[in-house]
Parts: structure tokens; sequence; C-alpha cells
């Protein structure tokens, strides 16, 4: 697996999008620049879990493993996004992260995107979608 870098996403199902929405409409009506996005605390948003930090893979297969069931395929991705998120020393909150499958150099396909929840430094557990 390949780490790529770091972006996010909105989580629309965050019980506190409203937070967003309020503050977005006030620097609307005051014309900030960035259609509202500016003045505001990242941080904060990421925290309730309204921005989620994602981060970007490229999974190579390797030949031995190239007839992987699609579970064994999801617990091997598994296996390695533990490894990958053991060694950083991330807050407690829920992660995204994107994975592009390939094969040598040939994208087979974009997995699309998993959650990872993260507490006390170690993941939890892993979501194919959010709950």
């Amino acid at each position: 697996m390949k780490y790529q870098g770091i972006g996010f996403e909105f989580n629309n199902q965050s019980d506190n999008i409203y937070l967003y929405n309020e503050i977005l409409e006030e620097n609307q009506s005051k014309g900030q620049a960035l259609q509202g996005m500016y003045p505001m605390d990242a941080q904060y948003f990421f925290q309730k879990e309204i921005f989620i930090p994602t981060f970007e893979f490229q999974y190579f297969v390797p030949k031995e493993k190239r007839d992987l069931l699609y579970d064994d395929y999801l617990k091997e991705l598994e296996t390695l996004m533990k490894e990958f998120f053991a060694n950083q020393p991330l807050p407690r909150d829920l992660y995204a992260v994107k994975i592009a499958k390939y094969k040598e150099d040939k994208l087979v396909n974009d997995s699309g995107v998993y959650y990872v929840r993260i507490e006390n430094r170690q993941v939890v557990k892993l979501l194919q979608k959010l709950e």
C-alpha cells in the first residue's frame, strides 16, 4: 500500500452539520470571501466530525494475491490500514481512507472510501459506510 496524501471531505450525516451551515450563512451575509468558507475554525469542525480527514492510498495487488475474494481483500486492507494508523499519533476521530487498487501500474478499480474510527491512538473500527 502506498500513501498518496491527505485531504478532507464533508460529513453531511454529522449531527453537528447545522453548526457549519450557521457559520456559512453568517459569513455569506457579511460578503466574506470563498463563498462564506472564511474565517472558519477547521480544527473545530474536524472535532465535530463535520470535516473528515481523508487519507489516500494506492493498493498494489501482489501476484500471489490476485485471486483474493472480496472479503479476503477487505481483511487484507484492514490489516494494512491498522498497521499504517498504528504508526501515526492521530487523535480520537473519524477518518476516511480512499483506496485505488492497482495491478502492476494499471488501475483496476477505485475501491471507494472506507471509514476508520480511532480511539486511544488505535483503530477500533473499519466501516464501509458511515453509520
